[in-house]
């Protein structure tokens, strides 16, 4: 199944963090209920390179969702913005090659935040 590396930009000024909230807005709240619509599905599952707090904004944060489908990763990426709103923003969409969870970069997020200053996609072995 493919798996999908979604490069993202917000304005956080309105979103109660990165995380899915039961009644408030966020930012992977909206990107999954993009997709959503997108698929017709409910069950995808988002996952972010890291986690933010109400209020903070991003130039590059890092998400992965796997889906089986025939459209081009370009065209995810439009799909998914056009069904944003203006303060945030899909950068770029393409397709991880290697099984690396998004996820697992959380430690090198949290821990190693002197020489990482944007979410991305690393080699671990370099590290």
């Amino acid at each position: 199944m493919p798996n999908f590396k979604l490069d993202i930009s917000y304005d956080g000024t309105n979103f109660f963090g990165w995380q899915i909230q039961k009644n408030d807005r966020s930012v992977q709240g909206d990107i999954t209920d993009a997709i959503s619509k997108i698929f017709k599905v409910k069950d995808i599952n988002l996952i972010g390179s890291g986690r933010t707090d109400s209020g903070v904004h991003a130039k590059q944060q890092i998400a992965n969702f796997k889906f089986d489908t025939a459209l081009k990763p370009h065209n995810i990426k439009n799909a998914i913005n056009s069904h944003l709103k203006k303060d945030v923003h899909v950068n770029s969409c393409s397709y991880i090659e290697h099984v690396v969870e998004v996820e697992a970069m959380d430690f090198i997020v949290e821990y190693k935040d002197c020489i990482i200053t944007l979410f991305r996609i690393l080699d671990l072995s370099l590290l």
